[in-house]
């Protein structure tokens, strides 16, 4: 996913996202990085966390977003500013749905097999 965000910057992602649209490129672009700053930061260190301890509300939370975003993207495939166009980027944001998907269904499987207890 933080691959994938980081070509959001190139490929000018800000500009599909109402308010972003309406800046300046260059403050669009600005602003667009320093809100994915503290996200990154976020994301590290609760990943980080979620190793140690199980972090089973942070993995449920990332992966059901990671599925979300790629339905995003697919409703904006279309959009005449969406830069999106090849494969290896389309793999890129559909592989983080998959394995947020696989692991949501993990962690159904082992909640189920332990009789419902987290």
């Amino acid at each position: 996913m933080l691959v994938h965000e980081l070509d959001a910057m190139q490929r000018h992602e800000r500009r599909l996202f109402p308010g972003l649209s309406q800046l300046p490129d260059r403050l669009g672009m600005q602003v667009f990085i320093w809100v994915h700053v503290p996200l990154f930061g976020i994301i590290l260190w609760y990943g980080a966390l979620a190793i140690g301890t199980g972090g089973d509300r942070f993995s449920l939370g990332f992966s059901g977003f990671c599925i979300a975003h790629a339905f995003v993207h697919l409703a904006f495939e279309w959009h005449p500013r969406c830069e999106f166009e090849n494969l290896l980027l389309r793999t890129i944001i559909w592989s983080c749905a998959l394995a947020g998907a696989a692991a949501l269904i993990a962690s159904l499987a082992q909640t189920a097999s332990s009789g419902g207890a987290s």
